[in-house]
């Protein structure tokens, strides 16, 4: 399996290729076969996120926290190991194109939020969303934690990039999740966004890129039963099917699912209401979540995440909090178990469900990469990064082909290796007058 690792420390993407059983932390366990750093631009040039290309394989475009965009084009490049008997592929990044505009990032919009938050670190403007915006991939809505939306173009060989136009929103900004389960039917595009002190906003993109209007917004819950405000801070959105036989044919129709910083989980039907139809308290200590992922069939799983499915009472999915936990839930916030258990001990920084049902990926403060069976909870994989990790994409998943060993002694071959060598001689007659032979019983020697 093949893996590219954002590291924060050293501002790279590390790859690490292993195969499923590696562990990295037992001496007598496989290790990776692979595993280096590239396109390393020091901390203060971290990479915040990036998308590759599915069309054009190898393309991708880079999000830095200094306020750049970069276009790499990513080729693979055969590397084989002769001591072990071994080959694979790995990466060899190439600098093609970049937006380097002061007007990317705005720490400014920002600062007047600072006194304001509940966060006791300054709040930095970063990169929080990269979405294709059409099939060719040449259209993308980037979006930042100060509520700048920027579109930006690459153009027909994918290998130059430019921003075309720029919209303000509300900051400050946990999320902006792109609608992706059906084709609008005027060509519009549909967004969720929201964050501290700002209540999860519906948008409409016109088709032409030039407006971006605000057409639903949330509602905060009732006061508690101490009569006290619930506080607003969402921090992941995901979108479900609208409902299949809607009631009400001229009130817009959309399901979304949120986890907070509070610990909830908020279940949304544009057409009940700007309240929440459900409002569960996942964790008793109101220890803050920060992910959310659904669990089901691949084909199910929107390439931004969402669920094609309108059965808002049936659905499981999978959270984090900033301790160490990774959780998985039902719709009714009754959990189903953890992921990693003891094993993971610092903060998770990052989880995705790279196959709908098969595969969670998790890195985190801890400095390792793991890989769980989504459905068994069990650690598939696990590799010491060298370094804290925010930010992971699995670029395949076949193990490496590893050198099959051969038996010194003939008379130890198992039949499965006699019968592969027949074959290949052709020769069946050969075949069956050996296995045929049953092992010679040692004489015992008269004393």
């Amino acid at each position: 399996m093949r893996f590219l690792i954002g590291c924060p420390e050293n501002g790279s993407i590390k790859e690490i290729i292993c195969n499923i059983e590696t562990d990295s932390s037992k001496k007598d366990s496989i290790q990776p076969f692979h595993s280096e750093n590239s396109i390393s631009e020091g901390s203060n040039n971290k990479i915040d996120l990036w998308y590759s290309l599915k069309n054009d394989k190898g393309k991708m475009i880079i999000s830095r926290n200094n306020g750049v965009l970069q276009l790499v084009n990513r080729k693979d490049e055969l590397k084989e190991v002769e001591e072990k008997q071994i080959k694979y592929n790995v990466s060899q990044f190439e600098m093609l194109d970049f937006i380097n505009e002061d007007d990317l990032l705005s720490n400014k919009r920002l600062e007047p939020l600072f006194a304001k938050s509940k966060k006791r670190t300054k709040l930095l403007d970063a990169f929080i969303c990269i979405s294709p915006l059409n099939k060719e991939e040449t259209k993308y809505l980037i979006g930042t934690k100060s509520g700048l939306i920027h579109i930006v173009e690459l153009n027909d060989t994918f290998t130059k990039i430019s921003k075309t136009i720029s919209h303000e929103v509300r900051a400050p900004l946990e999320f902006i999740q792109l609608y992706d389960n059906e084709e609008s039917k005027d060509g519009d595009y549909i967004f969720a966004l929201g964050g501290e002190e700002n209540l999860v906003k519906l948008f409409k993109l016109s088709s032409d890129f030039q407006t971006v209007k605000q057409f639903w917004e949330a509602k905060n819950v009732k006061n508690d039963r101490l009569d006290m405000r619930v506080p607003v801070w969402p921090m992941a959105l995901k979108f479900l099917n609208p409902i299949a036989d809607a009631k009400e044919k001229d009130k817009i129709n959309y399901q979304f699912v949120t986890i907070t910083r509070f610990s909830h989980l908020g279940v949304y039907q544009t057409q009940h209401g700007k309240k929440p139809l459900h409002y569960i308290d996942i964790l008793p200590n109101r220890d803050p979540l920060t992910s959310l992922e659904f669990v089901a069939d691949a084909e199910l799983i929107t390439p931004s995440g969402n669920l094609k499915s309108s059965d808002i009472d049936n659905f499981t999915f999978i959270t984090t909090d900033t301790r160490k936990d990774v959780l998985k839930y039902t719709n009714k916030g009754r959990l189903l178990g953890k992921y990693g258990k003891s094993d993971i001990v610092g903060a998770v920084n990052y989880i995705k469900n790279i196959s709908g049902d098969k595969y969670l990926i998790e890195v985190g403060l801890d400095r390792y990469l793991r890989v769980f069976d989504i459905n068994s909870l069990k650690t598939l994989i696990k590799v010491y990064v060298g370094a804290k990790a925010h930010f992971v994409e699995l670029l395949d998943d076949e193990d490496v082909e590893l050198p099959q060993p051969i038996s010194k002694n003939p008379k130890k071959r198992s039949k499965q290796a006699i019968l592969e060598e027949a074959e290949k001689d052709e020769d069946p007659e050969a075949l069956w007058d050996e296995l045929e032979k049953g092992p010679k019983k040692a004489k015992k020697s008269k004393q």
